[in-house]
């Protein structure tokens, strides 16, 4: 019988951690086929991916290959000509599995290790609700905000940055005075939640809803996909959920600790993107976070670490 599930697995030059994931779903009797998707790894990684997909059976093709693709595999490996980053990456194996019929689809970093089996029930929630299509569990992430998230706005990418002092002030008092309980804590009591939007990192999507708002925008190469996937999915009035009942973990910058490039950069070029295409931001309001994005990495953030060095030296 042919399973109506898929994951869909992005690597870059981590064919370990991939090959673990790859372990722990099998291991953990998750009932879904698997496409990696390999955005041009190092020679040595993707000789390993290719030596473990020689070794389990699974059949490896090349970027312009996929196109030849016509059946189903219960794992299969893509190896493309580049390095697409996120949204591109996936969608080369979100496609695939569109065009091979398959039903949903699960989209993980490889950086992710399944606690115990979660794609039943994470199906059950987009069967009995035709309005959500993506949903997602809680996520672990050591030190790390893995979602759900709120609607980004001027507070946390200018008032924020632009008057980073007042804020500091502002969280440490609230903080002293047990007045900084996360919205997150809230959604975590409930049973299931519909947040604005989820992490990437790992979800299941129903494939005819994502393909009715042609997949991932190509347009970032890392960061803000799931904003920028929550505003097409509201587009055509669908939506996200959260199921905190279940659970995955992330070791987060797993990968992207291997990039050689600014990774802050990296998000903030995609924030802005996803404001000025999505969120309807004019010029002005574009160069408003651009200064407060200036004022702090110039101003703030060089004081304060100055700051800190200075109290820890007092302390020696």
């Amino acid at each position: 019988m042919e399973r109506d599930t898929v994951a869909v697995i992005l690597n870059w030059n981590n064919a370990d951690m991939t090959i673990k994931l790859l372990k722990n779903i099998r291991g953990v009797g998750e009932n879904c086929d698997v496409i990696v998707v390999d955005n041009n790894s190092c020679v040595e990684e993707r000789d390993r991916l290719r030596k473990y997909s020689r070794r389990e059976g699974y059949p490896c093709y090349s970027e312009g290959e996929i196109d030849h693709i016509s059946e189903r595999q219960d794992n299969l490996l893509l190896l493309l000509d580049d390095n697409y980053g996120y949204a591109k990456g996936n969608n080369f194996g979100l496609r695939l599995a569109s065009r091979l019929k398959y039903e949903y689809a699960v989209i993980s970093n490889n950086d992710i290790e399944i606690v115990s089996p979660l794609t039943d029930e994470l199906k059950g929630i987009l069967e009995s609700h035709q309005d959500v299509a993506v949903v997602g569990p809680r996520i672990s992430a050591p030190e790390r905000n893995d979602g759900p998230f709120d609607k980004l706005g001027m507070r946390l990418m200018f008032w924020r940055p632009a008057f980073y002092p007042f804020h500091w002030l502002t969280f440490h008092t609230n903080k002293l005075l047990g007045l900084n309980k996360p919205r997150s804590k809230e959604i975590e009591e409930k049973e299931l939640s519909f947040p604005y939007c989820i992490s990437g990192s790992f979800m299941m999507t129903r494939l005819s809803s994502l393909e009715k708002v042609d997949y991932f925008d190509e347009n970032t190469f890392l960061y803000c996909e799931e904003m920028i996937l929550a505003e097409k999915l509201l587009e055509k009035d669908l939506r996200m959920a959260y199921l905190p009942g279940k659970e995955v973990k992330h070791q987060h910058g797993a990968s992207t600790a291997r990039l050689d490039a600014d990774i802050s950069k990296l998000e903030f070029e995609s924030r802005l993107y996803y404001f000025g295409r999505y969120r309807g931001f004019g010029k002005a309001r574009i160069a408003m976070l651009k200064a407060a994005s200036w004022i702090y990495k110039q101003i703030w953030f060089p004081l304060f670490q100055t700051s800190k060095r200075k109290l820890r030296g007092g302390r020696e």
